[in-house]
């Protein structure tokens, strides 16, 4: 179950500092997301795109 998977994405970012995760936009998936996503400031977590890693590890600006 996605939800599932959701909660194992929070432990390793709590063991880690960060995770990444891929999502399709299938209608379990973006309902699963829809749930989860609301809580995530209460509990610790930012979304970010990777490309926003990337930049980051790359002294990339993507703001130009």
């Amino acid at each position: 179950e996605f939800r599932r998977v959701l909660f194992r994405s929070e432990f390793a970012a709590h063991k880690y500092g960060h995770v990444i995760a891929i999502g399709h936009p299938r209608p379990l998936t973006v309902e699963a997301l829809e749930n989860w996503v609301p809580g995530l400031l209460a509990r610790g977590f930012a979304l970010w795109p990777l490309s926003a890693t990337v930049a980051l590890r790359n002294n990339i600006d993507l703001w130009v």
